[in-house]
Protein backbone atom coordinates (compact mmCIF):
# COMPACT_ATOMS: atom_id res chain seq x y z
CA UNK A 1 0.00 0.00 0.00
CA UNK A 2 1.16 3.44 -0.85
CA UNK A 3 0.61 6.68 1.90
CA UNK A 4 -1.46 9.23 -0.62
CA UNK A 5 -2.83 12.34 0.92
CA UNK A 6 -6.09 10.67 1.51
CA UNK A 7 -4.54 9.19 4.46
CA UNK A 8 -4.55 10.86 7.56
CA UNK A 9 -1.48 11.35 9.23
CA UNK A 10 -2.14 9.18 11.80
CA UNK A 11 -3.29 6.47 9.63
CA UNK A 12 0.80 7.04 7.66
CA UNK A 13 2.63 6.80 11.19
CA UNK A 14 0.47 3.76 12.06
CA UNK A 15 1.59 2.30 9.06
CA UNK A 16 5.26 2.95 8.84
CA UNK A 17 5.28 1.73 12.33
CA UNK A 18 3.48 -1.63 11.07
CA UNK A 19 6.28 -1.61 8.14
CA UNK A 20 8.65 -1.09 10.08
CA UNK A 21 8.36 -4.12 12.29
CA UNK A 22 7.95 -5.78 9.25
CA UNK A 23 11.12 -5.01 8.11
CA UNK A 24 13.07 -5.62 11.14
CA UNK A 25 11.34 -9.14 11.63
CA UNK A 26 12.90 -9.91 7.32
CA UNK A 27 15.68 -8.30 8.20
CA UNK A 28 15.98 -10.83 11.34
CA UNK A 29 15.76 -13.87 9.25
CA UNK A 30 17.83 -12.91 6.28
CA UNK A 31 20.76 -12.14 9.33
CA UNK A 32 20.25 -15.64 10.82
CA UNK A 33 20.20 -17.26 7.68
CA UNK A 34 23.25 -15.24 6.64
CA UNK A 35 24.73 -16.16 9.81
CA UNK A 36 23.96 -20.11 10.04
CA UNK A 37 25.48 -19.89 6.41
CA UNK A 38 28.95 -18.33 7.64
CA UNK A 39 28.65 -21.10 10.79
CA UNK A 40 28.34 -23.73 8.65
CA UNK A 41 30.51 -22.48 5.79
CA UNK A 42 27.99 -23.12 3.54
CA UNK A 43 29.05 -21.01 0.11
CA UNK A 44 26.49 -22.81 -1.65
CA UNK A 45 23.57 -22.05 0.37
CA UNK A 46 24.77 -18.44 0.87
CA UNK A 47 24.74 -18.48 -2.80
CA UNK A 48 21.25 -19.77 -3.66
CA UNK A 49 19.95 -16.85 -0.64
CA UNK A 50 21.90 -14.00 -2.64
CA UNK A 51 20.38 -15.26 -6.09
CA UNK A 52 17.18 -15.41 -4.48
CA UNK A 53 17.58 -12.07 -3.42
CA UNK A 54 18.19 -10.95 -6.26
CA UNK A 55 15.73 -12.53 -8.51
CA UNK A 56 13.24 -10.86 -5.97
CA UNK A 57 14.70 -7.60 -6.54
CA UNK A 58 15.04 -7.65 -10.22
CA UNK A 59 11.12 -8.81 -10.12
CA UNK A 60 9.93 -5.67 -8.18
CA UNK A 61 12.02 -3.66 -10.96
CA UNK A 62 10.20 -5.14 -13.66
CA UNK A 63 7.13 -5.14 -11.61
CA UNK A 64 7.68 -1.56 -11.53
CA UNK A 65 8.28 -1.09 -14.88
CA UNK A 66 5.32 -2.52 -15.62
CA UNK A 67 3.18 -0.21 -12.98
CA UNK A 68 4.59 2.79 -15.26
CA UNK A 69 3.04 1.81 -18.56
CA UNK A 70 6.59 0.05 -19.61
CA UNK A 71 5.42 -3.10 -21.03
CA UNK A 72 5.84 -2.67 -24.86
CA UNK A 73 9.21 -1.64 -24.13
CA UNK A 74 9.96 -4.56 -21.81
CA UNK A 75 8.64 -7.09 -24.56
CA UNK A 76 10.85 -5.26 -27.12
CA UNK A 77 14.08 -5.81 -24.83
CA UNK A 78 13.55 -9.36 -24.23
CA UNK A 79 12.91 -10.25 -27.60
CA UNK A 80 16.22 -8.32 -28.59
CA UNK A 81 18.07 -10.05 -25.54
CA UNK A 82 16.64 -13.77 -26.84
CA UNK A 83 17.64 -13.33 -30.59
CA UNK A 84 21.04 -11.77 -29.28
CA UNK A 85 21.72 -14.74 -27.44
CA UNK A 86 20.49 -16.98 -30.47
CA UNK A 87 23.13 -15.66 -32.45
CA UNK A 88 26.32 -18.10 -32.28
CA UNK A 89 29.19 -17.11 -30.07
CA UNK A 90 32.28 -16.17 -32.50
CA UNK A 91 34.26 -17.77 -29.65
Amino acid sequence: MRLTSKHGEAQKELIRKQLREISNELLKVVKEEVDSCVLLCDTERLDRLVSTVHVHMDSEVIRGLRQKGLSKEIRELCDKAGRIKEVPSRE
